[in-house]
């Protein structure tokens, strides 16, 4: 396995930790283990951001049960490399560099467009693979429990974006929500290096407590990763900002942890 899946995920570039043990030849509980134990050294030191390494999620199985791995940043995966020697090394180092390259151009805009429409055997190629992405994306998402209203909004885009179809965008109406990300930048509540801290967010969730009728379980990103993929009605957001001033906007925040936090100007 010499290539690497590389996504977005609310404008941070990502892969997963089951497609880096693969390729390294480790075991994913182990490397599991080993990422850990590099987090909990990175939190004792105040200039270090594990986030800006590794960030926890989870996955769901073929059988439904879910389980945790790691979403692992280029510097994770840089992290990563360093700890390995020979050609292990050299291959999993080419292959991290090559996938977030293509990733980071394609995003860009330097990577050619979508087929044009008299390249017919290629739209037709295309149009295959990502039907067959989109079907396995149905499957995730009702196994999931994700409103179907919302499955139909994330295929649509999905045949507008990869696939060039012409659809039009789907009539619902839907009331402002956000994810843990967006409260973290309506809120100014950053990491150290400027990132919005969903973690820290999704702690403060946690402690004020959220009725499930605020709580609206959208579709999740990519490769099967449904943590933080949750959205909020908006009374949660003015929730985390009531905690937030009653505990006087605190750095570290401690809750089931510490965060250390940055806050920057608030909308």
């Amino acid at each position: 396995m010499n290539n690497l899946t590389v996504f977005n995920r609310d404008g941070q570039l990502y892969t997963d930790s089951r497609e880096v043990a693969k390729m390294i030849g480790k075991d994913h509980a182990h490397l599991m283990r080993d990422i850990s134990g590099y987090i909990d050294v990175m939190n004792h030191n105040p200039i270090l951001d594990s986030d800006d390494f590794f960030i926890k999620s989870s996955y769901k199985a073929g059988t439904g049960k879910t389980y945790l791995c790691y979403l692992i940043t280029k510097k994770g995966c840089e992290f990563v490399a360093n700890k390995l020697t020979g050609k292990k090394g050299i291959i999993f180092t080419a292959a991290y560099v090559n996938a977030f390259h293509y990733m980071e151009d394609k995003l860009s805009g330097k990577l050619p467009g979508r087929p044009s429409a008299t390249n017919t055997g290629l739209k037709q190629r295309l149009l295959s693979s990502v039907n067959h992405e989109a079907e396995l994306l149905r499957k995730s998402f009702e196994a999931a429990g994700i409103d179907p209203k919302f499955t139909a909004v994330h295929l649509a885009n999905l045949y507008r974006t990869e696939a060039g179809q012409n659809i039009p965008a789907l009539p619902i109406e839907a009331e402002i929500t956000y994810d843990r990300t967006e409260i973290a930048k309506r809120l100014g509540v950053m990491t150290k290096s400027g990132n919005p801290h969903s973690d820290a967010i999704g702690a403060i969730i946690r402690k004020v407590g959220v009725d499930k009728g605020q709580i609206i379980h959208s579709s999740f990103s990519q490769n099967g990763h449904d943590g933080g993929y949750d959205r909020f009605k908006a009374p949660v957001l003015e929730k985390v900002r009531e905690w937030l001033d009653s505990a006087g906007w605190p750095n570290p925040i401690k809750l089931d942890k510490k965060y250390s936090v940055v806050y920057k100007e608030r909308h």
